[in-house]
């Protein structure tokens, strides 16, 4: 059975979405549709369909969230940095772009991303941002996040 835009949003548009069971349910199949809504007008839409295509964690999720990191809307980025850590096919462009982004909520959530996700290969953009970041918090969580990066 095709999953349908108006089920998709259906499930997104309450208070409280229940994201697990969403996941479960529309799968892959969502993907497409959670990529319309991501780029549309609605930000809290946008970052409820971005967080949605993370837990989905298949071929295109990543797409959908590289999408989302270019959003006009801070919201829907941090809601890209923080789905990023489910997407197992996630490269590193996607998290380089979150971790240079100009709103320092998306770069916290992008640092605490590859912290959770245990992400090696990006230690080096990690310690970067840990050297140079204009924030002094952001600076603190990623030099500790670096150094438990192992």
């Amino acid at each position: 059975m095709a999953v349908k835009m108006n089920e998709v949003k259906a499930a997104l548009d309450v208070e409280e979405p229940k994201y697990d069971d969403a996941a479960a349910k529309f799968g892959a199949g969502a993907l497409p549709h959670l990529g319309k809504l991501v780029t549309g007008d609605d930000p809290l839409l946008a970052s409820k369909a971005t967080f949605l295509a993370g837990l989905i964690d298949a071929e295109g999720s990543h797409d959908v969230l590289s999408q989302a990191a270019q959003s006009d809307h801070a919201e829907v980025r941090v809601a890209a940095a923080n789905s990023a850590a489910n997407v197992s096919n996630a490269d590193s462009t996607l998290f380089e772009g979150l971790l240079a982004d100009a709103d320092a909520g998306v770069r916290k959530a992008a640092v605490k991303s590859i912290g959770s996700s245990a992400r090696v290969d990006l230690k080096p953009l990690v310690e970067e941002l840990a050297a140079g970041d204009t924030a002094a918090p952001i600076r603190e969580l990623a030099a500790d996040t670096a150094r438990k990066l192992k």
